[in-house]
């Protein structure tokens, strides 16, 4: 099946190099399909063998088709832990904080009047200042002792 795939793959890399809109209408209509496909079959059962074929590849070739969108970071290149220290942090070293949970009242925020979203978009940090600001909650006091011998 993965030979079949592949050449499904193959198209749909000819189909995005003419035409992005097009590519994604394919990828928007399979993906229509799958899921409707999947609601019909809860509801009654269908016995037609290449409505099934069809899902079934369509669900593999969605899976192999180039995502689109943000790129994924191989940290494995750019980061390497050196040192492991372990360490309690908290407000003293025998009890550390409290995070039990508190009986009483508390207040439960429901739908806004305007009904939208309250999540706020995701802030992008450079991967130097999260580094940074790791080592310098985290990176205290570490030693020779401490460094990672591989």
């Amino acid at each position: 099946m993965n030979s079949i795939i592949d050449k499904g793959v193959e198209r749909y890399s000819f189909l995005e190099d003419d035409s992005e809109e097009e590519a994604d209408e394919f990828k928007k209509k399979a993906q229509k399909y799958i899921n409707f496909y999947n609601f019909l079959l809860q509801i009654y059962p269908l016995k037609n063998l290449n409505l099934l074929r069809l899902q079934v590849y369509l669900v593999a070739l969605l899976k192999k088709l180039p995502k689109k969108g943000k790129e994924r970071v191989n940290l494995d290149d750019i980061l390497s832990l050196d040192c492991y220290k372990l360490q309690q942090l908290g407000k003293d070293e025998k009890q550390g904080f409290d995070i039990s949970l508190s009986y009483g009242d508390g207040e439960l925020v429901g739908i806004s009047e305007t009904a939208t979203s309250r999540v706020a978009e995701d802030n992008e940090d450079y991967l130097d200042d999260i580094i940074q600001r790791i080592n310098d909650v985290f990176g205290i006091g570490l030693t020779e002792e401490d460094r990672i011998i591989i």
